[in-house]
């Protein structure tokens, strides 16, 4: 295993919450290998005031350039930099991303930041769309953080066709130390790709098959955290420590079992 490799795996057994200042142990253990940690390694995702708008945005791997972020509301960076820009159709059609997703955080958020990125490719573009909702100091948990980050490849072909491929990372950390509270600590991360197909002549489409695949798979995620991991530890919860009295467990488990066995009994008549 080479040392990316291996430093990619410890940093997936680290706790979500704070990955980002293990990452930066690492980098500086070994600084040979921080371009490569920093394009591999997606971590918690930070925010900044854009300095010309005033407007929050979020800053990460896909618009920095040398040590400047790029803000979507200005298209400058900052701290001042001739960095990479998107041409002037892409930039108009990252202002109406932008647009859109501070619409869709508000729908399914109601407090959030959202941020797009946009760049040229070849056969089309590519982008990051980026979603950081935090809760801090309320009474029932002192830290808990959903950040989603989406990067779309959008391939167009001459039949007007589009190959769209969407890899979605979604990180989720919970914990709960304060003094109205017992102390709990809660993270993951879920990794999906998905891929499809549609018709786009205009950048209005390319929006619309965007904003939906996003969507889809942003659902997708959320119930599958319901039901898979926080339904797993309630499990495990319940396993270690029952509400009920065991005694009343087993009864009752005694009163389904006869039930089901007369339903069965009853059928067979039938």
């Amino acid at each position: 295993m080479t040392e990316l490799a291996s430093a990619l795996s410890l940093l997936k057994h680290m706790p979500v919450s704070d990955l980002g200042k293990h990452l930066s142990a690492i980098c500086k253990l070994q600084p040979d290998l921080t371009e490569e940690l920093l394009e591999e390694q997606d971590q918690p995702l930070k925010v900044r005031k854009c300095e010309e708008t005033g407007r929050d945005y979020i800053i990460c791997d896909h618009n920095r350039d040398g040590d400047s972020f790029r803000s979507p509301w200005s298209n400058n960076y900052y701290p001042e930099y001739d960095g990479m820009k998107p041409s002037d159709r892409l930039r108009k059609l990252e202002m109406s991303a932008n647009s859109l997703f501070d619409s869709y955080c508000s729908s399914y958020y109601d407090t959030a930041v959202s941020s797009v990125f946009l760049w040229d490719l070849d056969t089309g573009f590519a982008g990051a769309v980026l979603i950081n909702k935090q809760i801090k100091d309320s009474e029932e948990m002192a830290l808990g953080g959903w950040d989603s980050i989406h990067v779309i490849e959008a391939e167009e072909q001459q039949d007007g066709q589009c190959e769209y491929t969407l890899t979605t990372t979604v990180m989720l950390y919970i914990r709960g130390d304060t003094t109205k509270s017992f102390k709990l600590n809660m993270s993951g991360m879920v990794n999906v790709q998905n891929s499809k197909k549609e018709k786009a002549t205009n950048d209005d489409d390319h929006l619309l098959h965007i904003g939906n695949l996003i969507q889809n798979t942003e659902n997708r995620i959320r119930t599958s955290l319901d039901q898979v991991y926080f339904g797993k530890a309630l499990e495990i919860t319940t396993e270690v420590r029952s509400k009920q009295a065991l005694s009343s467990q087993k009864t009752q488990m005694s009163v389904n079992e006869q039930l089901a066995a007369k339903f069965a009994q009853m059928n067979k008549g039938a």
